[in-house]
């Protein structure tokens, strides 16, 4: 196609509604338009989102990931940076209730709540100023899509956002002076008794405090509001698992772990 049509767009999108609300793999967007730009996927994923939102077929809108944090990610989806993804509360489950309909990968996580309505761009030196809890993350996620998936793919279906599970939240509004503690720690990934990463959770972007300013900025600049109680989530530490049957045991130094079956 020599242009992505308003029209394009709209039938798109309603394909990937009718996908989402069959359990069935998304179509990719560089099937049908192969020279589609970061921008013009963010468009699509914006129409998306807002016909998923008013179909509340996924709930309310909770908040935003990061995606492609790590550039080896980023070189096997054919972009340069990082991406973000909607959160719904459906995408929020428990242990006990994660059920899986699709292909999935396994990460590690650690998600942040917010304090406030942020309205303007921050810097990472008063990120923290904006939080008032965080916690460890397992997020199971899934392109879900029929062909193998660009970078450009994954924004226009909303960055493979599937589903997550959150670990025991910690701090409060008072203790959080600085989110330079949130990258010395250990994050380790096992299934059964094989370990699948071992990673400080400092090795994403620049820190953790570098890669939140980011995605705060990332989704302002795309249009999204955050509200306060947003729950913002940074980027795998360590990289991303394809699941096979069995029970995975996210470790996080101090702050917990997560224990899930698949």
């Amino acid at each position: 196609m020599s242009e992505l049509s308003e029209q394009t767009m709209q039938k798109f999108t309603d394909d990937l509604i009718d996908c989402e609300q069959k359990s069935i793999t998304y179509p990719n967007l560089t099937e049908i338009y192969p020279k589609g730009t970061v921008s013009q996927a963010y468009t699509v994923q914006q129409i998306f989102i807002n016909k998923l939102a008013n179909s509340r077929v996924l709930g309310e809108i909770i908040g935003y990931k990061a995606a492609l944090t790590a550039r080896p990610a980023q070189d096997a989806m054919n972009i340069r940076g990082a991406i973000i993804g909607v959160l719904f509360q459906k995408n929020q489950v428990t242990a006990e209730s994660l059920t899986i309909d699709r292909q999935v990968a396994v990460e590690t996580e650690f998600g942040y709540v917010t304090n406030t309505e942020i309205i303007d761009p921050i810097t990472s030196r008063d990120v923290h100023k904006l939080i008032s809890s965080y916690c460890p993350v397992v997020e199971i996620a899934s392109p879900n899509l029929k062909k193998r998936p660009t970078g450009i793919d994954l924004i226009a279906t909303n960055s493979a956002t599937y589903r997550f599970i959150q670990g025991k939240s910690q701090g409060t509004q008072e203790q959080i002076s600085s989110l330079d503690p949130l990258d010395n720690l250990t994050v380790e990934l096992k299934m059964g008794d094989q370990s699948l990463h071992k990673e400080s959770s400092g090795n994403i972007m620049f820190g953790q405090a570098d890669a939140l300013t980011w995605l705060i900025n990332e989704v302002l600049k795309r249009g999204y509001p955050i509200p306060k109680g947003s729950f913002l989530m940074t980027g795998s530490i360590g990289p991303a698992h394809p699941a096979k049957k069995g029970v995975y045991q996210a470790d996080f130094s101090d702050l917990g772990s997560i224990s899930i079956s698949i």
